[in-house]
């Protein structure tokens, strides 16, 4: 498929794209204040249930960093459920991908 192709060419080149823009930024980082932040949205679209599962540690970490704030997940149709009676999200939302594609 043409479109995979065109996906794999440009995360070959994104950190050069990222290191680009972000040159110089990170002092920018060590000025950001975490207590600030109120919402954060995981993405994770995948019809994989391996790729969703090993979401989990990241979760965890967002969750052990952040923990006053609210983490929405944006989840496929099919696996929305993964997470549904977990601690680490507050919010699940359901995407249907086929619907918008």
């Amino acid at each position: 498929m043409w479109y995979k192709s065109i996906e794999k060419k440009f995360k070959s080149k994104l950190p050069l794209i990222l290191k680009f823009f972000l040159k110089g930024s990170r002092e920018k980082y060590d000025e950001i204040d975490l207590s600030q932040i109120k919402r954060i949205l995981v993405v994770r679209q995948d019809n994989r249930i391996g790729n969703l599962i090993l979401t989990t540690p990241f979760l965890s970490a967002l969750r052990e960093l952040l923990p006053h704030t609210r983490i929405s997940y944006l989840a496929s149709k099919r696996f929305h459920t993964l997470f549904c009676d977990s601690d680490l999200v507050d919010e699940i939302l359901i995407a249907e991908k086929k619907r918008y594609i």
